[in-house]
């Protein structure tokens, strides 16, 4: 299915639970669940590399049943900025994760991308902030 301007639905190989999301006053329908968001920081700014490294730790306190990876302080792959990784495997880890990233984020930035053996940006859009 392609994305309209007005609706855009994130499809994943196995989709268990779809929910509607509104970001900057537009509704989106997005499948909720086996994603791996990341969370990127300026690695410039000692003090977003300092948020990031207090998220990350907060996360994997306040979030132990999630695969949470390791910190990065250089970027890796693929990625431009250092970052650090979570998988979430149900709607409700991934909903709880998109809600405590969003208060808790600060200056840095972040994007769920669906956890595919297939990965393709034209098929697989991603949801950031």
């Amino acid at each position: 299915m392609t994305p309209t301007p007005h609706q855009s639905v994130l499809q994943m190989k196995e989709m268990h639970s779809t929910s509607m999301v509104s970001l900057d006053g537009i509704s989106l329908n997005v499948v909720l669940t086996y994603v791996h968001p990341q969370v990127y920081h300026n690695p410039d700014s000692p003090a977003e590399v300092q948020h990031a490294r207090e998220l990350h730790e907060r996360i994997r306190r306040e979030f132990p049943e999630l695969r949470t990876y390791r910190f990065f302080e250089k970027p890796i792959g693929p990625h431009i900025f250092p970052m650090f990784e979570v998988n979430t495997f149900t709607p409700a880890e991934t909903g709880a994760l998109f809600g405590f990233l969003t208060v808790w984020r600060g200056p840095l930035s972040y994007v769920f991308t669906p956890h595919t053996s297939e990965p393709s940006p034209d098929t697989y859009p991603q949801i950031g902030c």
